[in-house]
């Protein structure tokens, strides 16, 4: 008897169709960012199939919030499922090469030659006679 109370006052129907559309509204704002737009969306589907099936028997201007509330729900579930299973096709796969990859036709500036130093003398085979005549 009590829900049939609740049900009667046309606030608490407005509310029923208005919950939905709410949720939906923010799915849409938040399509972008799908671990949140998913979960909200889906959550703002159920509450409309269930705000329609508590309104349908009352033809009013709430059962219409419940239906904008479905239409908004299903576009915004499809717009962040959609951004979320093509975002995975925007990495780059193995067929990029990587950036210090020559161009294949492209002559290369070899790099520069060693200097000698006094102190890597020490560890070429010089012969005491090579290392008087390097004098810096």
């Amino acid at each position: 008897m009590q829900r049939a109370q609740r049900l009667a006052d046309p606030e608490s129907r407005l509310a029923i169709g208005l919950v939905p559309t709410v949720l939906a509204s923010i799915g849409c704002v938040l399509f972008f960012l799908p671990i949140l737009a998913i979960p909200i969306s889906a959550i703002a589907l159920v509450a409309a199939v269930a705000g329609i099936a508590l309104l349908a028997r009352r033809r009013d201007f709430a059962l219409r919030w419940a239906l904008l509330g479905l239409a908004l729900s299903l576009g915004a579930l499809s717009a962040a499922l959609a951004l979320n299973l093509d975002a995975h096709g925007l990495e780059p796969g193995r067929q990029v090469p990587p950036p210090w990859q020559a161009v294949p036709g492209r002559p290369t500036v070899p790099p520069p030659a060693r200097t000698f130093t006094p102190s890597s003398a020490e560890h070429t085979s010089l012969t005491p006679a090579n290392k008087e005549s390097f004098d810096p």
